[in-house]
């Protein structure tokens, strides 16, 4: 198990939008994040980056969530690892929700990282919930929870 992000991997920044306040201040936050993370040889999508902008000048509602969710959700299905800026919001905000729990359910690795420091963390993977089956052995169900807990296993 890797705590690194492979090198060549696309990732996919979630930082909050809506529940922030200032929409120009949280698109500014997110493209500094972005800036940085390219800038340390990290393969980057950001919607907030990329879309505050276009909703601006495309006359799109910055905040037709339903809108913004399948837009994003093309790409955020072909990133590799999703990232979650530890901002203010961040717990509270829908799309981030939908976000972690759409790498959850793909089994793609997700890390945390600090917008101030810049530090990074993956989080540890969720043990599945599943009933144990008498005929399969113990170390073949030790065996198969650590395969997933590590990423080898769906």
């Amino acid at each position: 198990m890797t705590d690194r992000i492979p090198t060549g991997a696309l990732a996919f920044l979630s930082t909050p939008y809506s529940d922030w306040g200032d929409l120009g201040l949280a698109h500014a936050d997110a493209c500094t994040i972005a800036g940085k993370l390219m800038l340390a040889g990290i393969h980057v999508f950001c919607p907030i980056a990329h879309s505050h902008h276009i909703a601006r000048y495309g006359e799109i509602d910055r905040l037709d969530h339903k809108f913004c969710l399948a837009q994003n959700e093309v790409v955020l299905r072909k990133c590799d690892v999703l990232i979650v800026a530890q901002m203010q919001g961040c717990e509270i905000s829908k799309g981030i929700a939908h976000e972690i729990d759409t790498f959850r359910r793909l089994g793609k690795p997700i890390f945390d990282v600090d917008p101030t420091t810049m530090t990074m963390a993956k989080r540890q993977r969720e043990k599945p919930q599943r009933e144990r089956c008498d005929d399969v052995p113990t170390d073949e169900i030790a065996k198969l929870t650590n395969e997933y807990l590590e990423g080898d296993g769906q």
